[in-house]
């Protein structure tokens, strides 16, 4: 149905996916392994953005928490399918399971970028867009936070078709 809308689409998801009904007759999908090697919501949307970045270019700039998930997500998948993703980053409060997350970011991420608080971010992204566009020669593809997007949500309107 969405495919009809022809939108580029990377398919990240790993086939056939894990659907329980419960009692209530309400269908939960377990999100967590419906990729590899990170699960979770954050690739529905990546599918879509990530599609539409390969079809335009081939530099991203994403913006999130130190350690966050939508970052690292962005970092492993953006690079899976040859994209530059540099990551507008800002603290967040010191945890094991950030602290690996940031670490595993510096390795897929082409530029991680620090911002000095969430507020001064769009600063940061200022700085880092004006710098790809002149060494790349073209607009980079900016990606909100969460990859909360239009383009991103279609991730959630192909969900919501899969358990209809």
């Amino acid at each position: 149905m969405l495919a009809a809308l022809r939108l580029p689409r990377l398919a990240l998801r790993e086939p056939g996916l894990v659907v329980r009904t419960l009692s209530t007759g309400l269908r939960v999908v377990d999100e967590s392994r419906v990729a590899l090697p990170l699960g979770g919501s954050k690739v529905r949307n990546l599918e879509w953005l990530i599609g539409e970045a390969c079809a335009g270019g081939g530099d991203v700039i994403t913006l999130g928490p130190a350690g966050g998930q939508h970052l690292l997500a962005s970092g492993v998948y953006g690079k899976r399918a040859g994209l530059r993703v540099h990551a507008v980053a800002w603290p967040q409060p010191w945890s094991e399971a950030a602290e690996r997350s940031l670490r595993a970011l510096h390795a897929h991420a082409e530029v991680v970028w620090p911002a000095a608080s969430r507020n001064r971010a769009p600063f940061t992204l200022a700085r880092v867009f004006a710098t790809v566009r002149l060494l790349a020669g073209y607009p980079p593809m900016i990606w909100p936070p969460g990859g909360s997007s239009p383009t991103g949500v279609l991730g959630w309107v192909q969900g919501g078709i899969e358990i209809a």
